[in-house]
């Protein structure tokens, strides 16, 4: 109960100068550091795929870039497409399905150009060098 006193005890001027002077600037460290926590948390988090729309919109892409090639879909046990391969002569693109993740894969004359991660269809339109 002391330590509630020490806040409710009249004192001198210059003591509660500082007591004020120490709570403003208290306060000021923690909205600086809560904003920059902030600031860098969104620049760090990547941009993912969140749900089935993404996907179909993935999808459509990569079928409209690459419709001038042989598309191959593989289906799972329940008919449902996991994989789309589209095959040149030499070289293939492969959009794979996984159950937490989508790879995007490139290939040519059996070296990997690119894999990609959760591609968005902007990367498989900017990011990758997919179209020979």
């Amino acid at each position: 109960m002391n330590g509630l006193n020490y806040f409710f005890t009249p004192v001198g001027p210059e003591y509660k100068k500082t007591f004020a002077r120490n709570v403003g600037i208290g306060f000021l460290l923690l909205f600086a550091f809560y904003g920059a926590w902030n600031l860098f948390s969104d620049i760090s988090e990547p941009e993912t795929i969140s749900n089935d729309s993404d996907i179909e919109e993935l999808i459509k892409t990569f079928k409209e870039k690459y419709s001038d090639r042989e598309i191959t879909e593989f289906p799972d046990s329940k008919g449902i497409p996991y994989k789309y391969v589209a095959h040149a002569q030499n070289s293939d693109v492969e959009l794979l399905l996984e159950k937490d993740r989508v790879v995007l894969k490139a290939w040519k004359d059996g070296d990997t150009l690119c894999i990609v991660s959760n591609p968005l269809p902007r990367d498989i339109l900017d990011n990758c060098p997919l179209k020979w």
